[in-house]
């Protein structure tokens, strides 16, 4: 394209610099990270770095009952404060069973610094795992 100095050293490929959600910077740090919740109650399981961005690009949230009864799991996200911004997957159960879901999204759900992923469990019979995929840039 005109204007563009170096095209000649991109060999047929543009460069790509950060997309916002869709492809991280340059500078991004990619993140997997997992929690676990094996009795009732939540737990944060992860915090944003201060002056970072978290992006989760996907997730698995999987969860098992042993006895049969009405309860739910959920991942969450907090703010900095403790209060619930959106609930990103709820699972909910009347038998005993097992319940896995994957999610991906595009472009990728944002999280700000300070601001918690949080699993949650309903009962003491419910075992909650979660897996995030993403990547973390600067502010």
């Amino acid at each position: 394209m005109p204007g563009e100095q170096d095209e000649v050293r991109w060999r047929g490929v543009r460069p790509v610099e950060g997309i916002r959600g869709v492809w991280p910077e340059r500078n991004a740090t990619r993140i997997q990270e997992a929690g676990a919740r094996t009795s009732s109650g939540g737990e944060n399981f992860y915090t944003v770095p201060a002056n970072k961005k978290l992006f989760i690009s996907s997730l698995v949230l999987t969860s098992k009952l042993t006895l049969a009864a009405e309860v739910y799991s959920t991942m969450s996200v907090l703010n900095a404060v403790d209060v619930t911004q959106y609930t990103i997957l709820r699972q909910i159960y009347t038998i005993a069973g097992q319940q896995t879901l994957p999610l991906s999204f595009m472009p990728a759900l944002e999280v700000l610094a300070g601001w918690k992923v949080r699993i949650y469990s309903s009962s003491d019979n419910l075992f909650v795992f979660v897996y995030i995929f993403g990547w973390i840039e600067d502010e």
